[in-house]
């Protein structure tokens, strides 16, 4: 059940962001930006696409970058089944299921698509403009770092305590 659940709650999320890629192309691209909070966020259209990777690294790359996508989603999604029965890992489990929803959302865009599309702006820090699948990569990364160092102290700090 844990397999079906995670898996369909991978399709879900891609298609959410699949969506809003649609929406940005339908309601943004051509127009002038969208300010959801003047200064602060803002939908803009990233004209000619995102043919890299973050901030725009190994642009033009798409080809290369949508395999890698493909290979890397594979490869979490075989650590991820893999880590569903383990009970003390669920937390891990979850950033798992957002981070192959966000390499699967972009992977998609760059191999039908040639580029992702790009279309959410923080002015305030001027961020470069991103998607909700590098949302879902981004967050996810963070949460898993976090849990990772925890998790290792926590296990120094319980070690320790054995010793004594």
């Amino acid at each position: 059940m844990k397999k079906i659940l995670s898996i369909a709650l991978i399709v879900v999320l891609v298609v959410i962001d699949q969506l809003t890629k649609v929406g940005a192309q339908i309601f943004l691209q051509g127009k002038k930006p969208f300010k959801v909070i003047r200064d602060i966020i803002e939908l803009r259209y990233l004209e000619g696409g995102n043919t890299g990777a973050a901030f725009g690294i190994f642009s033009g790359n798409t080809l290369a970058l949508g395999i890698l996508s493909v290979v890397v989603s594979i490869a979490l999604i075989v650590v991820l089944m893999r880590m569903l029965n383990k009970p003390d890992k669920s937390l891990i489990c979850w950033t798992l299921v957002f981070i192959i929803s966000g390499a699967v959302g972009n992977g998609i865009d760059r191999i039908f698509r040639k580029y992702v599309i790009d279309f959410i702006y923080v002015p305030i820090i001027n961020f470069p403009i991103f998607n909700v699948a590098d949302m879902y990569v981004t967050c996810a990364a963070i949460v898993l770092f976090l849990l990772v160092v925890f998790e290792k102290k926590e296990n120094e700090i319980t070690e320790e305590k054995e010793e004594v």
